[in-house]
């Protein structure tokens, strides 16, 4: 599911670039890596007051780690052309002051994370008709489930420390999320074949009300054309959800999203940032 996505965006393999732009402003772009966190870290000087960011994702576990440093220099994030997944669902939001330049603009996709977790769930249900093969699968699913245990809480606490309401974190996971109807799993629990249904949207792109609900009081705010994102996210206008997030939408709610387009405007102007 990784490698599908980083194929779907085509600029998944541009190596992230960290430079300090003024003395005040550091700017980051490209792919979150493994690496990458630590390579901020080094670029990350004490006279830096706002992180520039123009990035399609990768790697969580880096994006979350930037993030929180982020979060704990009291720094601003400002978006300067794309910010896509990792770097919308982390980074953006660590930032004390959040802001989108024009033309610039968010997307969010839960990424392969959720499917995997179902999945485990299902290899940990598998009853094995050997002793040995059963600890084998405990092992297995138990350490990655450990991670994924690991991960969601230190997401959640970062969520909070940053102020990321749940009902948003909830609505674009539920959203972008495929549906595994049913999964076969070998005797041996070694391979397995899954039905997967399509997620009701491939990406969420908040309008200036959903940057509102992000904490980013902007009014007047103008997105790039729907035709343009789509290009960009490499993917029909159709597969998207350009809006406010919507909460406790029914599953029924967040089938008719896809493809509708809700922009609306309120009062200030592109560009703003949170108090």
């Amino acid at each position: 599911m990784l490698v599908l996505w980083c194929a779907l965006l085509a600029g998944c393999a541009v190596p992230m670039s960290i430079r300090l732009e003024q003395p005040d402003r550091l700017r980051i772009s490209g792919t979150i890596a493994k690496g990458s966190a630590e390579k901020f870290a080094q670029r990350l000087k004490p006279g830096v007051r706002t992180v520039v960011v123009s990035s399609r994702g990768g790697i969580h576990d880096e994006a979350l780690a930037i993030a929180e440093m982020i979060h704990e220099r009291g720094l601003s994030v400002e978006v300067d052309g794309e910010c896509f997944s990792a770097c919308a669902q982390f980074i953006f939001p660590a930032g004390a002051q959040r802001g989108v330049l024009p033309s610039g603009f968010l997307a969010f996709h839960a990424g392969d994370a959720p499917l995997k977790k179902l999945l485990l769930k299902e290899y940990a249900k598998a009853k094995l008709p050997t002793e040995a093969g059963a600890e084998s699968l405990a092992h297995r699913v138990s350490t990655t489930r450990e991670h994924f245990a690991a991960m969601e809480q230190r997401a959640a606490s970062h969520y909070r420390a940053v102020g990321m309401q749940p009902t948003v974190v909830d609505f674009f996971t539920r959203l972008t999320t495929p549906r595994l109807r049913q999964v076969i799993i070998s005797a041996d629990a070694t391979a397995h074949r899954a039905d997967v249904a399509p997620a009701p949207c491939d990406w969420w792109v908040p309008d200036d009300r959903g940057l509102q609900a992000l904490g980013v009081p902007i009014g007047n705010f103008e997105l790039p054309s729907t035709a343009k994102i789509a290009r960009s996210l490499n993917t029909d206008v159709e597969r998207i959800y350009f809006g406010p997030p919507i909460d406790n939408a029914s599953d029924d709610q967040l089938a008719a999203l896809c493809g509708q387009v809700q922009l609306g405007h309120s009062g200030a102007g592109p560009g703003s940032s949170s108090p």
